[in-house]
This record gives structure tokens, sequence and C-alpha cells, in this order.
């Protein structure tokens, strides 16, 4: 739980001090329209806070529930909920429109490759 909150605040600490809230707050219009500035700016940070909510809540539900079956169905529910929020704002690799660059050399290397090899095949189906 501590973890969550640790977290959350170097999250806004980040969110805050990073061009991103400026970027939103100078043209809320603009950041809306671009997919990559929308998610930083307002999807990552809202499932990230709601998935802190849900850990807020489920914790203190647990504590309530009378017996050990209620517990753990409780847990199930708000942490799984709130594993799956983080899961899906999270800009994994694959998420070709969001992700971050990769930082693994030879994944970036593979990357060019392709992008050579997509680039010479589309320039001789273009003669």
């Amino acid at each position: 739980m501590i973890f969550c909150d640790i977290q959350l605040l170097l999250g806004l600490v980040l969110y805050f001090s990073n061009n991103w809230f400026n970027q939103f707050k100078a043209n809320p219009g603009a950041a809306m329209k671009d997919p990559v500035t929308r998610f930083f700016t307002v999807e990552h940070a809202f499932m990230m806070i709601l998935a802190w909510i849900l850990v807020h809540i489920g914790r203190s539900a647990v504590k309530r529930a009378s017996t050990d079956a209620a517990k753990h169905k409780k847990m199930l529910l708000f942490f799984g909920l709130a594993l799956l929020l983080i899961l899906a704002a999270i800009p994994w690799p694959f998420r070709t429109e969001i992700a971050r660059p990769s930082t693994n050399k030879t994944d970036n290397l593979r990357k060019q490759d392709g992008q050579k090899k997509r680039k010479a095949r589309y320039i001789n189906n273009e003669r």
C-alpha cells in the first residue's frame, strides 16, 4: 500500500514538472487530438489515479470483511481491477501509437532494419 502511495507521489511530481501538463494547459483541444499527448496527459494519469483509489478502497473493504472467504473475494475484485487498470495504462512497446522507444539496442537495430526494408520495398513498388 505504501508503494502505491509513493508511486502516486512520484507520478504526480513527474506529471506537473514535465512538459505534459503545460502542453495540455496551453491548448487542451490540440492535446486531445494528438493520441500520444492525450494518453500521457489524460488517460494514463486518470487510469493510474483510479487504480490507486481502487487499492485504497479495497484495503479498507478487506479490513471490514467478516469472513476469510469475503476478504479473498474483495481482494480479488478490487486488487484485480486495479492491476488491470495499471496494465492498461502502461505504454507498452507493442502499443505502436503511444509506445516509448525501446532502450534495448538489439530491438532498435531490428526496428531500423525493418524500416529500411519497408522503405526499399516501397521504392521498388513505386518504380
